[in-house]
């Protein structure tokens, strides 16, 4: 694993590790037609620039930190051939 981010405020690298963010359970697509939650630890890093710390941004999950991309293509493609109150039921979401 790599220790290394890239700092959201100036725009720069930094491998000063600050110390690690809660556990929190992120929402992936179903293995074996259950819901699936990924438990996760994000990693904060000092700013090269002005120190502060900042959390990692993980590529793979969705901006609101929330759930996976690869879930929110999922339900996408329920929702091209499904209706959306038949997703959110199926994947017991809110409309």
């Amino acid at each position: 694993c790599w220790e290394i981010a890239l700092c959201p405020h100036c725009g720069k690298l930094s491998t000063d590790l600050h110390d690690y963010g809660d556990w929190r359970l992120v929402r992936d697509c179903p293995a074996f037609g259950q819901p699936c939650y990924l438990r996760v630890r994000s990693r904060r890093f000092d700013c090269p620039t002005g120190g502060q710390p900042f959390t990692e941004i993980l590529s793979w999950v969705a901006p609101n930190g929330r759930y996976t991309r690869r879930y929110e293509a999922y339900v996408f493609a329920l929702c091209k051939h499904n209706t959306c109150e038949d997703v959110a039921r199926l994947e017991e979401l809110s409309c």
